[in-house]
């Protein structure tokens, strides 16, 4: 029997940490207490807040719509604003769409509640309508989709790609991180959530040299690569968030050599990941909930993870690669010193290997 992981972070959570790093305004539609879990995940950054409300049992009986757009009226700031619904303002049926009309500012109404995981929140946040403008496309500007830190971890792992990237001339950002509109030459879709109507989309986190040579290349740009071309029969076992699991694999394969790499990923991120087929992979696969994690771990010769999986199970003498997922284990494991992208990711890597 497999011992109690905890749930991923909430939808709710999946919107604030989208929100966090784009140009927007925030605002948790909760009676107060709703809020505490996405307070403490958002305690990796302490520069970071957001707008809740707070109501009584008589606002909860006759509606804040009125007071709410009062409030929203009344603030102080030139940012779209993106109103968050919660479990109770979900039950008692918020009316949303008037919040929305009677407005004088631009807000926008992102259906979460509080039950699914943050990759819903995700889903629900780009397939909001008319949130994202178009303008005139900006030549040689890449803009990265669906980057969320419970994901992908700081923002700050980017770095070795943005410097990279800028010696190629092309400059890479975070959508809505400066505004609001899709005008980059290339999109670099990081997940099926995320995976909406942008033009000239790229897929793929890029993990290792293999996983920014296969960005570079498909920019039509000339990038220095060379497989491994030794092979390593040890098993590599791979726990985590799906996307990043799939690039891991792809860079551990090419990288350093390795054939035996089987991935295991929670149930609800296989799913939405099953259906498009820009993310698949020809490894083997498994759900979390479906395996018998200390067997599997057992069997591995590497196991590359949360360090909540090094608590949780027996390692015994194996090799262990921590990679955090925020998304699972909160803030606990994230101030790990770790890198993943180009070289700087395999020079991660090769001090366990």
């Amino acid at each position: 029997m497999n011992k109690l992981l905890p749930p991923l972070a909430s939808d709710i959570s999946g919107v604030l940490s989208i929100c966090k790093l784009m140009n927007l305004e925030p605002i948790v539609y909760t009676p107060g207490g709703c809020d505490a879990p996405h307070r403490k995940l958002n305690e990796l950054d302490t520069n970071y807040s957001y707008l809740k409300t707070r109501f009584d049992d008589l606002d909860f009986n006759f509606g804040t719509e009125d007071k709410l757009i009062s409030s929203i009226n009344a603030l102080d700031t030139n940012k779209d604003i993106i109103l968050i619904s919660t479990p109770l303002t979900e039950m008692v049926g918020a009316d949303y769409s008037s919040i929305v009309l009677k407005s004088n500012k631009p807000v926008f109404h992102i259906k979460t509640n509080g039950f699914k995981d943050y990759k819903s929140g995700i889903k629900a946040f780009f397939k909001s309508k008319n949130l994202f403008g178009s303008a005139e496309m900006v030549k040689n500007k890449i803009q990265i989709v669906g980057f969320t830190e419970l994901a992908y971890g700081s923002k700050e792992l980017l770095n070795p790609l943005i410097a990279l990237l800028k010696s190629y001339n092309f400059d890479l950002e975070l959508l809505g991180s400066k505004n609001l509109y899709k005008d980059g030459e290339y999109s670099l879709i990081l997940n099926p959530e995320a995976d909406n109507d942008f033009q000239n989309k790229i897929y793929g986190y890029p993990i290792g040299k293999y996983g920014v040579y296969k960005l570079l290349n498909s920019l039509g740009l000339n990038y220095k690569y060379d497989k491994c071309p030794n092979k390593r029969d040890e098993k590599v076992l791979i726990i985590g968030e799906y996307t990043t699991s799939l690039a891991l694999a792809k860079s551990f394969e090419n990288d350093f050599g390795f054939e035996n790499i089987e991935i295991l990923s929670l149930k609800s991120e296989l799913k939405s990941a099953k259906n498009n087929p820009n993310f698949t992979c020809d490894k083997a696969i498994s759900s979390i909930e479906e395996t018998d994690l200390q067997a599997a771990i057992s069997k591995s010769d590497i196991l590359v993870a949360d360090v909540l999986f090094s608590k949780l199970y027996k390692l015994d003498e194996k090799i262990f690669i921590p990679v955090p997922y925020v998304g699972l284990s909160g803030r606990y494991f994230s101030n790990i010193k770790y890198s993943l992208i180009g070289q700087d990711g395999l020079d991660y890597f090769k001090k366990f290997i």
